[in-house]
């Protein structure tokens, strides 16, 4: 279990300066910055894919193939992200048993490409969070656990779970946000999101930002759960503040990226100790 971090210029120039810790950078699917950063700390891309939308039918797979053979994780991630748009006649907050059904069978026909496409891989599923605006438009079914957990089953997919994702999703769906987690697979998680999340000016919710409170005490849970060995060890636990790319210049903040992230590899050590202490 490795403490990873978005890279981003900030990130490169405190670890090369000794100021944080990282033992992976998470990179978005960009080959010459996989290349160029990888000497520094190992590298894994984090894909865009979104199941249910069919991209992945025009992806291309010798580039992702040459992208994963350098990858610090054994597993590719997907998104269950299809877009309402694609779904003619399916209103957002429906949650009526045949749009249920037609997005279950998108996703699932996604999910299983990739499969077919890396054999012998895991993919990594990760629920996102409600945002009924384009671009993104997810369907509010899509976001139900039950869902998620059916579509991780059906296709012996492992979990990804982000902590923002899910506490918004939570929010949305008028539940707590632990016993919204708790429907999930977590007996299949491979890869913990840690981020901080922020009301937005438009009124919904966003992650990627400064953890608070309510934040790191659903972090720690979590990582209780890990350490207690309720829920399996996943192979990396990656702090999602700050990146590159548009959309990330307001969360690159040398400071917060200092605290959260050297708390978040405080926790994950405390976890290491109590799941080495238990195997004794």
């Amino acid at each position: 279990m490795r403490v990873g971090v978005n890279y981003s210029a900030v990130a490169e120039r405190l670890l090369r300066g000794g100021q944080i810790e990282a033992e992976v950078f998470k990179c978005p699917e960009w080959p010459d910055l996989l290349a160029r950063v990888t000497p520094l700390r190992p590298c894994y891309p984090h894909f865009a894919f979104r199941a249910g939308r069919g991209d992945v039918f025009r992806a291309d797979w010798e580039r992702v193939r040459g992208m994963m053979a350098g990858s610090a994780l054994g597993h590719i991630n997907m998104h269950l992200a299809p877009n309402a748009a694609d779904f003619p006649g399916l209103a957002m907050e429906s949650r009526a048993r045949e749009d249920e059904e037609r997005l279950v069978a998108a996703m699932t026909r996604d999910v299983r490409r990739v499969q077919q496409e890396l054999p012998g891989r895991a993919v990594a599923l990760e629920g996102v969070m409600w945002d009924p605006l384009p671009p993104w438009q997810i369907p509010l079914a899509a976001l139900d656990a039950r869902v998620i957990r059916r579509v991780v089953l059906e296709t012996d997919a492992a979990l990804l779970l982000d902590l923002a994702h899910a506490a918004i999703s939570a929010e949305r769906f008028g539940r707590d946000t632990r016993e919204y987690i708790g429907d999930l697979p977590l007996e299949r998680l491979l890869e913990l999101h840690v981020s901080g999340t922020a009301l937005g000016e438009d009124g919904l919710w966003r992650d990627h930002f400064p953890m608070r409170d309510e934040d790191w005490a659903l972090a720690r849970w979590a990582l209780e759960r890990i350490g207690g060995g309720e829920w399996p060890a996943p192979e990396v636990v990656t702090l999602e503040y700050g990146g590159i790319g548009a959309g990330y210049d307001a969360h690159g903040d040398e400071e917060v990226l200092r605290r959260d992230l050297g708390r978040l590899c405080e926790g994950v050590r405390a976890v290491r100790g109590r799941r080495a202490a238990g195997a004794r």
